[in-house]
């Protein structure tokens, strides 16, 4: 898989005081986000002047600088979005002041006056979708043409239903990692990015090397376009803080996830999706509305007692211990699980 290095050499970019200063031009809309390292005192700035659909403080956090520098201040011309908000929870680890949003006129001051014998480095993603496809290559085939929207009950004993068709696609996600995880290694969750005909647009596994990389935000860079309305998305874990970000700010509208196991640590506590009503656990248990999820059979036929769900919960709980967050600020309001200022004390625990 893609290393962090990778990364590093394919975002950073040669940068200079005067190109950061341009782009905050009175009469500029470009929005901009710059980083001040306390350790080699350099600048580190992205922007979105181009069509990538990456704001730019998620693509200073997907560059992979955050390994190698600490992070004083972030500043930034633009108001949040939900993608911002959830990659810093789950990325940021670490202490810093987010200055708020500022005006260009303040930022060239505060670059002229204070930043101005620092070093500056651009930050750009578009070598991203290129790493991500030579990670998870994609058989490109025309779609089975069915309207993945509907959740119709399958016909008892021909299993034509939609729900059985949902089944299909999380069955895939549990199969491709199954297939392609590492013995012993840590990239436990898979997802599938589908249009709303049931073509896969792109597929990925959690990258451990990098803590942006969650198989849903990698199945989105994988794809690299803002996302088509009415799509779905079948993860093996619940969508975290950060992932549910990005789908509800890069959504096209109409988008609903499907996961087979819930996540009980506090990363995908109240996330963007669930205030929104966009995702759904596929249950198995007849009393639950909605699409039913797997049952596993074994050997000989016999069904379990327990979905496939269930069974999987069982022993993620075991395993993890849930993760607090701890705020930096007080008096934050109740959505504190994704807010810039609370921080996650082990990034490594959700999907």
């Amino acid at each position: 898989m893609t290393t962090n290095q990778e990364i590093l050499q394919s975002a950073i970019k040669s940068g200079s005081r005067r190109d950061l200063l341009e782009s905050l031009a009175d009469d500029s809309r470009t929005r901009v986000a710059f980083f001040q390292s306390e350790s080699d005192r350099d600048i580190y700035y992205s922007r979105d002047a181009t069509a990538s659909p990456y704001s730019p403080i998620v693509k200073l956090f997907l560059s992979g600088v955050r390994a190698n520098i600490d992070i004083g201040r972030i500043y930034r011309n633009y108001s949040e979005t939900n993608a911002d908000m959830g990659t810093v929870v789950l990325c940021g680890g670490f202490f810093y002041e987010d200055d708020g949003l500022s005006s260009n006129k303040s930022l060239r001051e505060l670059i002229n006056e204070k930043f101005r014998h620092r070093g500056f480095h651009l930050v750009s993603t578009s070598g991203l979708k290129a790493l991500m496809r030579r990670d998870f290559p994609l058989y490109e085939a025309p779609g089975p043409n069915v309207d993945i929207t509907l959740e119709t009950p399958s016909t008892p004993g021909t299993h034509d239903g939609f729900h059985t068709v949902h089944r299909l696609y999380m069955a895939t996600a549990f199969r491709i990692l199954r297939n392609k995880q590492n013995p012993g290694g840590r990239e436990g969750v898979a997802a599938l990015l589908v249009d709303n005909t049931g073509r896969i647009l792109a597929w990925a596994l959690k990258n451990p090397a990098h803590p942006a990389l969650h198989a849903e935000s990698s199945s989105i860079l994988a794809y690299g376009e803002r996302l088509p309305a009415d799509f779905r998305i079948y993860s093996t874990l619940k969508p975290c803080a950060m992932c549910a970000g990005w789908i509800t700010t890069l959504s096209g509208g109409g988008h609903l996830v499907y996961y087979g196991q819930n996540d009980t640590t506090y990363a995908a506590a109240r996330t963007f999706l669930d205030l929104g009503g966009g995702s759904k656990l596929l249950d198995g248990r007849r009393h639950v509305p909605g699409v039913r999820g797997i049952v596993p059979i074994y050997a000989g036929g016999r069904k379990a007692d327990v979905t496939l769900a269930e069974m999987l919960d069982d022993a993620y709980r075991q395993y993890r211990q849930p993760h607090r967050f701890r705020n930096q600020r007080r008096g934050t309001n109740d959505l504190w699980s994704f807010r810039p200022d609370a921080v996650a004390q082990d990034p490594k625990v959700s999907g």
